[in-house]
């Protein structure tokens, strides 16, 4: 989308944060309930950072040489729908400490930032922007 625009773009100021968790520890977490867990029971799997969603529209900004803007919350609607604009413009927390305390579950993957600026983003971002030139 950032590459599409030109732009990146987060609703509001920086009070909008954002629950992560990095694929491998999903997927350790998704066998420890597998494992462990009675039937039935739900765990929320979230990794140990606090990101907002101006961090991280920043870091997509500076990995596509795009600008990070502040938009209003009718601005995200037009810009990525209703759905993924009430999403983005809400804190969305959510805690481990159920997974960490009866399943053992332990994060420890790269956070999401870390990701965004040197991970495999980076490869999938030079694809777009190849995609997009052509």
């Amino acid at each position: 989308m950032a590459i599409e625009s030109g732009e990146s773009f987060y609703v509001g100021n920086d009070e909008h944060r954002l629950s992560e968790v990095h694929v491998d520890d999903a997927a350790d977490l998704y066998l420890l309930v597998a494992q462990k867990a009675d039937s039935g029971e739900a765990f929320n799997g979230s990794g140990k950072t606090s990101t907002t969603y101006r961090q991280l529209a920043t870091a997509i900004g500076d990995l596509v040489h795009v600008p990070a803007l502040s938009v209003s919350f009718g601005d995200a609607v037009v810009r990525c729908g209703p759905v993924m604009a009430g999403f983005i413009s809400t804190a969305n927390r959510a805690s481990s400490h159920k997974a960490v305390e009866k399943l053992g579950w332990r994060p420890q993957g790269p956070d999401l930032l870390i990701e965004v600026r040197t991970g495999t983003y980076v490869a999938i971002a030079e694809e777009f922007k190849k995609n997009k030139k052509t």
